[in-house]
């Protein structure tokens, strides 16, 4: 990375990064910005569970709604500059590579779609040798674009999957409505049919593994059916996790709201008991409220410099 700005929110919660890379190392092209962050899970320690939440593209094309990393698209990362970011974090913490944290999770969903660039199956096969960490596993998560790459793209997980990884491993496909009209407004690129995603789904999943997420960031008046879920998926091989809609630009300009707050969690735990009727685990997963009180969410900070491309130098444009 050509300069790294740390941008600090809350030292024992998460740290934010900015990073620039200049497209084939060509000093004279201009600088795409990308996030990353190194985040706690408290109460959990940093020795119990450390996370990493890592770039695959500067902005992103799928431009869901809601989503503030799709303010722009520049290009994807190689191989390199994705790894970079990781060992930009692993040598600011533990400068010999030891990771001793008993999870040590490298999230692969700060800025674009894993599932659209091809690099990231070299960055999968080349990270289980590059550290000596115990308690590493790789999370990806994809809003399910469709592209003619992407059941090649799969199989080739699957297989890595299978040699390097086992159960230390983790897929999500994010879902969020269970209306697909309303899914295609809210992820404006051409999906995966709700069939194709539990096929591959299924064919990524081994016995013994981690099952595959089906995420739902719950909005108000955006539909979400366990009925629907349970008609295509297979809780055998799917679990239902639901979050809080962040509060970011883009679900400001389109007047989305989270369905729930932390005064009241009574519609997710009414879904919550609807997926398990239906023989699905589910849960709520509920991050910091400090992100969103500080604005840290997904492409906020890079969205906000890729706007003032007229000052150019990347710590001009964040002070």
């Amino acid at each position: 990375m050509d300069n790294v700005v740390k941008l600090k929110w809350q030292e024992d919660l998460a740290t934010l990064y900015l990073g620039e890379f200049r497209k084939d190392g060509d000093p004279n092209a201009e600088p795409d910005v990308i996030e990353f962050v190194e985040s706690r899970q408290p109460p959990k320690t940093k020795a119990e569970k450390w996370v990493l939440i890592i770039s695959t593209m500067a902005g992103c094309p799928v431009k869901c709604k809601f989503c503030d990393a799709g303010s722009y698209f520049r290009r994807n990362l190689t191989s390199a500059e994705i790894i970079e970011q990781v060992d930009y974090l692993v040598s600011e913490h533990y400068p010999d590579w030891h990771v001793p944290a008993k999870q040590f999770k490298i999230h692969f969903a700060r800025m674009g779609d894993p599932i659209l660039n091809n690099d990231m199956l070299e960055v999968l096969r080349v990270l289980p040798g590059r550290y000596n960490a115990p308690g590493l596993f790789p999370s990806l998560s994809s809003a399910g674009p469709w592209a003619d790459t992407c059941v090649k793209w799969i199989e080739e997980v699957k297989t890595i999957k299978d040699e390097l990884y086992g159960r230390n491993f983790q897929f999500q496909f994010s879902l969020h409505t269970t209306n697909e009209k309303r899914r295609r407004e809210l992820i404006p690129v051409k999906t995966m049919p709700f069939e194709m995603m539990a096929d591959l789904g299924a064919k990524l999943f081994t016995k013994g593994d981690r099952k595959i997420t089906l995420n739902f960031a719950l909005m108000k008046d955006v539909e979400v059916e366990p009925a629907v879920v349970a008609k295509y998926f297979d809780p055998e091989y799917f679990y239902v996790k639901m979050t809080p809609l962040n509060p970011t630009r883009k679900a400001a300009d389109n007047d989305l709201e989270s369905a729930i707050t932390e005064e009241d969690l009574s519609f997710a735990w009414e879904l919550r008991d609807g997926f398990r009727a239906y023989g699905f685990d589910s849960d709520l997963s509920w991050g910091d409220s400090e992100e969103n009180r500080l604005e840290t969410n997904c492409g906020q900070y890079a969205t906000e410099v890729q706007e003032r491309r007229g000052q150019r130098a990347l710590v001009a444009a964040t002070v």
